[in-house]
């Protein structure tokens, strides 16, 4: 049996799952979860289980620029963040005492944020490879 993390959505976009327990998929299943015809060699196998199949070249193309849009979201986002963060900040760059938990919860966000991006850009990789093969 293999497994793969799980995904929820958060603000419309696909990120991986705070829990730490795999979900067992029977291989069969797996097989047909992951029906890709062409796979990213640089990409992990276990990925393709969280993303969905094109159905044509142009439906690739759609879901590329897709991903790469949300690639651009979380680009302010993070960058919002750490403008944010820096606001925390005394005339020197500490973290002033009384908004150590504020940054702490910055921190994390920043986190979940980065894997979020991560996501999307191993996404958009995945169908740009989709799109080379199919073109030759």
């Amino acid at each position: 049996m293999q497994s793969a993390t799980p995904t929820k959505m958060v603000n419309n976009f696909h990120m991986e799952s705070k829990s730490y327990k795999n979900i067992q998929y029977a291989q069969s299943e797996s097989m047909e979860i992951s029906n890709w015809k062409w796979k990213h060699p640089s990409i992990q196998e276990s990925f393709f289980l969280k993303l969905e199949p094109p159905t044509s070249p142009e439906d690739a193309a759609i879901k590329m620029n897709c991903h790469q849009h949300a690639v651009k979201d979380f680009d302010l986002q993070i960058e919002m963040n750490e403008l944010e963060m820096g606001m925390l900040n005394d005339a020197n760059g500490e973290v002033l005492p009384y908004n150590e938990s504020r940054m702490d919860e910055l921190e994390q966000k920043k986190l979940k944020l980065l894997m979020g991006k991560r996501y999307n850009q191993n996404a958009t990789n995945a169908y740009w490879y989709y799109l080379e093969r199919s073109s030759k």
